[in-house]
């Protein structure tokens, strides 16, 4: 409880010190040591709660603060006791020139409001103004080193001038301004003009509540270190001067509220994570001279609207670097590229699949030299519609350069570029030679300079659409390639005659279209044109097939010829041919039985198509009226649950071969029982059998008689496939 105590000079001979020395109350005291370490002979806690210094010569008190003098000829301020609103650290004591701020020297002094230091400090202890109450500080240019958490806690401080010339790399553990500022609207940080570079770690906390930082005039900074500014959650703004080369990792990762930057002319190099979840900035500018741009750099930046890629040097990415990925708003993000860029780098814009969809515009700058876009440049989900117009320079263009299938892609030449990697347009319908693009309602139709118009791509989400004969006085030629790809929506396509092409992949992904007439005007259908289409019931006005077929253009679909109209009853589809005979084409339902129609708008139906019930996994039983006389191949494939029930007693005469594919069947039905994962059929003569056990027991005991008849059998492939059953029971 010694209050006025404020220095103790231990000699080099003390070997032994106790922990409980000084106690409680002696709150100026600083404790010097002679030696230059401390002795292994000291109690743990000999300091207790005060500040020591080794190697020291003298103590010093004078105006409110005593000052360390070491052996070396360098003073500290060890100690601030007084109760003024500013200090001024002496530049000298006792003509020994003060180099540092010792260890705690200001800690929790809440008088103070401004410090002063001299050029002359080069180091500033650890903890050296935690938990003050000063509003600003200066930073001098002789600093060199800065010890852990010097600001912690100083919740009042609002100004930081920082002038540090040569001060070391900081580190993850250093947490300088940890809750800082936590009190005031926030920290307006200033760098000094002379300051090459920003120390790594500087900034960096979650928990500093800096909101600005800009650079002196003419500054010569040149590099922004690691983690500099990371996650400094309250920064809004930063205005970097033109010296500025390197931008090194994660120096803004996490800065949520920077709304904006603008990135110096001077700028070649941006790390890793440099501004990773920057989720309020709304554009960046990417400088000219940028060679190289770390994995993940501007990932997460949710908000980004534009950006602006004017490298003209930067190096090909590659799949791992994702520098763009799971970026743009939900308006999506638009994309430009310099004029002077002659190459737009391999994986610029790259991002996995399952990353958020982001790109919805790509534009070239007017007067673009650019000769090559890279592979994957722009590669990722799109959910947005735009058009991609590429220059007339572009003379190449990488595999899989651009997003998956949303875009149109505008070619500004007559002809396509000589050099094409393998799936450059990624499903993207691409046209040359455009003389306007439209959009009528839920499509985008494209007129070239010939006067042919095609239609180039659904927008909508309706269930049918209707394609347009005619746009602006031009007739429209064609559907173009992907025009209706992955349009999941869609049920029912209607096409004009008139239209000569269906282009390469244009329905391709239809999953749940059903219905698709095509005129006789249509004389070429591109490869896997309805790929993916497992729904559809693709028919041709014509008796004949178009002339140009592309390969696998209906990927083994069936396909009718001579149709009038194909229509939709009971979630199964039928056609109706111009000899007004009926099919079956497929049935779509989730039911466990059905009974096919036996008459369909006053047409008798006659026959069941190509895998009209292929691998439908729901369906028990299906009923087939007496009028089928034909039953297309692979019909009743895969469905590993159903039994066919015929009402007549022999089957049709036309069945293909594997019609029904393990499938049991009965003729001369008159009724069906399902009980306990089981069918059983009774026929016309009175008698039962067991048709198909589809449950999943390991035992099953056929029953002996169902509904008062005698099971007399076990039908074909009743138990087929069944890998859970072990034991099956039968009746005498």
């Amino acid at each position: 409880n010694c209050k006025e105590l404020a220095a103790v000079l231990i000699p080099s001979s003390v070997t032994s010190f106790n922990h409980n020395i000084f106690g409680y109350g002696c709150d100026k005291l600083v404790i010097g040591l002679q030696a230059e370490s401390v002795p292994e002979s000291f109690e743990s806690g000999w300091n207790y709660i005060y500040s020591y210094f080794l190697d020291i010569m003298d103590f010093v008190v004078l105006d409110d603060a005593s000052y360390a003098i070491t052996n070396d000829g360098g003073a500290y301020i060890s100690k601030y006791y007084g109760n003024s609103s500013s200090y001024e650290v002496l530049s000298y004591v006792n003509e020994y020139p003060v180099v540092g701020i010792g260890m705690y020297a200001f800690g929790g002094i809440r008088s103070l409001s401004s410090i002063n230091m001299p050029e002359s400090i080069a180091i500033i202890e650890e903890g050296a103004f935690c938990q003050s109450f000063i509003k600003s500080i200066a930073i001098p240019s002789g600093v060199t080193y800065i010890g852990n958490g010097i600001f912690s806690s100083c919740f009042y401080l609002s100004s930081v001038y920082f002038n540090a010339i040569a001060c070391q790399d900081l580190t993850s553990d250093s947490d300088i301004f940890n809750y800082t500022g936590g009190s005031v609207d926030g920290i307006e940080v200033v760098i000094g003009k002379d300051v090459t570079r920003v120390p790594a770690y500087l900034f960096c906390s979650s928990n500093v509540k800096i909101k600005s930082v800009e650079f002196e005039p003419d500054c010569v900074c040149e590099t922004i270190g690691q983690y500099a500014f990371y996650k400094c959650n309250n920064l809004i703004r930063i205005e970097l001067p033109d010296s500025i080369t390197y931008i090194n990792d994660y120096a803004f990762y996490y800065c949520k509220n920077l709304t904006d930057i603008a990135l110096p002319k001077s700028v070649t190099y941006i790390g890793k994570n440099a501004f990773y979840q920057c989720t309020a900035l709304t554009s960046i500018e990417i400088p000219r001279d940028v060679v190289s741009i770390g994995s993940n750099a501007f990932s997460g930046c949710s908000a980004l609207e534009t950006v602006y890629f004017n490298a003209v040097s930067m190096n090909d990415g590659t799949s791992n670097v994702r520098a763009f990925s799971n970026i743009g708003n939900n308006e999506g993000l638009s994309v430009i590229i310099g004029k002077d860029v002659t190459k737009v780098p391999a994986y610029l814009f790259y991002t996995s699949s399952y990353l958020r969809d982001y790109i919805k515009n790509i534009e070239f700058e007017k007067g673009s030299v650019c000769e090559k876009i890279g592979k994957y440049a722009f590669y990722g989900q799109n959910n947005s519609y735009g058009v991609i117009k590429v220059p007339v320079s572009v003379t190449t263009i990488g595999a899989n350069a651009f997003p998956v299938g949303k875009n149109i892609i505008q070619i500004e030449g007559e002809s396509l570029p000589a050099n094409l990697e393998k799936n450059w347009n990624n499903s993207n319908p691409y046209y040359a030679n455009i003389k306007e693009i439209l959009r009528y309602d839920d499509a985008i139709y494209v007129i070239l300079n010939d006067g042919r118009a095609y239609c180039a791509m659904y927008c909508g989400t309706e269930s049918t659409y209707d394609v347009l004969s005619n746009v602006n006085g031009y007739d429209v030629a064609g559907i173009g390639d992907c025009a209706f790809k992955d349009c999941r929506s869609l049920t029912i396509v209607e096409i004009p005659n008139g239209i000569t092409s269906i282009g390469e992949y244009s329905f391709n992904g239809c999953s749940n279209l059903f219905k698709i007439v095509i005129p006789p005007s249509v004389t070429a259908v591109g490869a896997f044109a309805f790929g993916g289409c497992d729904m559809s019931t693709i028919a041709f006005n014509d008796d004949n097939l178009p002339e140009v077929l592309g390969e696998r253009w209906n990927n083994y679909l069936a396909y009718y010829l001579n149709v009038k109209d194909v229509v939709v009853f009971d979630n199964a589809a039928y056609v109706i041919t111009n000899d007004n005979n009926g099919y079956i084409s497929k049935y779509f339902g989730t039911d466990i039985t059905y009974n096919i129609l036996s008459e369909v708008n006053g047409c008798t139906v006659i026959g069941i198509g190509k895998n009209a019930f292929r691998f439908n996994s729901l369906l028990i039983t299906v009923k087939i009226p007496v009028c089928i006389s034909k039953i297309d191949s692979n019909a009743f494939m895969g469905c590993d649950r159903l039994t066919i029930l015929f009402e007549s007693d022999k089957l049709p005469d036309d069945c293909a071969s594997y019609w029904y594919e393990e499938a049991p069947y009965f003729l001369d039905v008159k009724e069906c029982i399902l009980e306990d994962d089981a069918t059983y059929v009774i026929d016309n003569k009175g008698k039962a059998y067991f048709a198909r056990y589809y449950g999943t027991a390991s035992t099953y005991a056929i029953k002996s008689a169902i509904n008062g008849f005698q099971v007399v059998g076990i039908g074909n492939y009743a138990f087929y496939s069944n890998s859970n059953l072990k034991s099956i029971s039968t009746y005498r």
